[in-house]
Formats: structure tokens, sequence, C-alpha cells
């Protein structure tokens, strides 16, 4: 049926986000997992100051980290991949969440880029592969965006992909 305001939307239940490997031009994302810790840590370790707008981190010590790794690679609710810019290092995670099966809505978040991934190619390719994940393959109706108030790189990061 169609109206003036688009076509009515007829399906009840959008599928859950497939937590599987996505690559691009620029970007490769992985599946997050513990085993990821070795191949984080340097850039996880020389960036402390990137953590304040997060509910974790800084990490001092591996440990904090695998600790960390551990438990969000195990939500069932919210898939985590790590961001390998092509030919390089993993240098950040970003996960799908808040996701509403009912409603079509869908979240990207819980995002840390190592300040050498921030505002690059790579790091914008990595939110547009999940983007194109949750509204293209999967057919969300919604995506959400996220950040503390006081966090204006994750503000700029939005306008720039036109979230905003």
């Amino acid at each position: 049926m169609t109206s003036s305001l688009g076509t009515q939307i007829l399906q009840e239940y959008w599928p859950f986000p497939v937590k599987d490997r996505r690559s691009g031009n620029y970007v490769d994302l992985l599946p997050l997992s513990v085993n990821d810790a070795d191949a984080l840590w340097p850039a996880v370790v020389a960036a402390p100051e990137t953590f304040p707008y997060l509910r974790y981190g800084p990490f001092e010590e591996i440990k904090g980290l695998q600790i960390f790794l551990k438990e969000v690679s195990a939500r069932a609710h919210q898939p985590f991949w790590i961001v390998v810019p092509k030919g390089q290092a993993p240098q950040g995670w970003l996960s799908i969440c808040g996701v509403d099966q009912k409603n079509s809505s869908i979240e990207i978040g819980s995002i840390w880029f190592a300040p050498s991934l921030q505002g690059t190619r790579a790091a914008r390719e990595a939110i547009f592969l999940l983007m194109c994940h949750a509204m293209d393959e999967l057919g969300y109706q919604r995506l959400v965006w996220r950040c503390q108030s006081q966090n204006q790189k994750s503000f700029k990061a939005a306008k720039n992909l036109g979230t905003w």
C-alpha cells in the first residue's frame, strides 16, 4: 500500500546483525575475540587519552584489555568487530548495539579508534560497512548514533557521515 507518506512497512521483525568479516577498500572488520588483545595492545597502550568518553579503559596492563575483550566478545546481543586498516595492525573496535528488531532500529556504538585511525578513510569506511550491513543487508529503517555530549570528535564524525 502506498500513500503520500510512502510505502507501508509490513515487516514485523528484522534479522539480528551477523558477526562476520566485512571488507572494504581501506579496512577490514573482523569479529572481535580475546585473542586480539596482543595485536590491539600497542595502539591501546599508546593512547590512554582516547578513553574519557567511554565506560571502559584506559587499560594499564594487557590483562585488563584481555578481560574487557573476553567480556564484550561473549555478548550475544552486541556483536563487536576489530578495525584493521589494510596492510596495518588493528587500530580499534566498534559494535552494533541497541538492536530493536521489532521497531527496526539499530545503533552503532562502543567505538574506540586509535589516534592513527581517527579521521581517516579507513575509519569512515569501518562505520559505513556497518551502516550498509544494518540498512541495506538487514533492512533496518532507523540507525542511531549516540555520543557523549562533550565528545566533539564524535559529533564531527557523525556530521561527516551525514547522520546529523
